[in-house]
């Protein structure tokens, strides 16, 4: 179709495609995406990123643990094959449950996310309506799904995906970066302020009951 720029999810391959092209030239893919509006590809990408974040921290976890339990019982002793598949299954079973937990609770805290940080954008002058916010969202979810599971690592993953998240909110919405900056991490500030202040009202519950 002239003009517009599909996005064929079709495999693993083309995924890894649209990604690298999101990590690395952040600007040039939004600026074509900008031309059109298509909720129904970025969420498709959206679930393919967390799948694949979910899986690998799922996978890893189960690894590891159940090496670890392997060890406990063998002690010594060489573990065999039975004791090897056994390993891996619980490894792939939670890679499934990983992928799956990720992918719902992810959408729903991005939904969200998307949706307090609409409201800046609308203040600021976005003149597009909550779906392009949300794909823009959608698609940064590419720097998590490579940088996320990794230690030390995801905390520059997770600042560069904040940029990504504001260039994406710059050319779908039309606003500046500096303001699309900030309704991509105000949001976070606030959420954090309000968990921070549900514990400490908890905490200061649980004291005053008991002094």
């Amino acid at each position: 179709m002239t003009g517009r720029r599909r996005l064929p999810f079709v495999g693993l391959r083309n995924w890894f495609r649209v990604s690298k092209e999101i990590i690395l030239a952040p600007i040039s893919f939004y600026s074509v995406r900008k031309q059109s509006e298509d909720l129904g590809s970025g969420l498709k990408f959206g679930v393919s990123s967390l799948a694949f974040l979910g899986a690998v921290i799922g996978f890893l976890q189960s690894f590891l643990y159940s090496s670890m339990l392997a060890g406990i019982f063998l002690g010594t002793g060489s573990p065999g094959l039975g004791i090897f598949l056994f390993v891996v299954l619980l490894g792939l079973l939670g890679a499934l449950t990983g992928a799956i937990g990720t992918v719902i609770f992810g959408i729903l805290a991005l939904g969200l996310y998307s949706a307090l940080s609409h409201v800046l954008v609308r203040l600021f002058g976005g003149n597009k309506g909550f779906s392009r916010t949300f794909e823009a969202f959608l698609y940064s979810t590419a720097v998590t799904a490579f940088f996320g599971w990794i230690p030390v690592i995801n905390v520059f993953g997770f600042l560069y995906r904040l940029y990504v998240g504001a260039v994406g909110l710059e050319n779908f919405q039309g606003i500046s970066r500096g303001k699309a900056l900030i309704a991509v991490v105000a949001p976070g500030i606030v959420i954090l302020g309000v968990v921070f202040a549900i514990i400490f009202g908890a905490q200061l519950a649980y004291y005053s009951s008991v002094a």
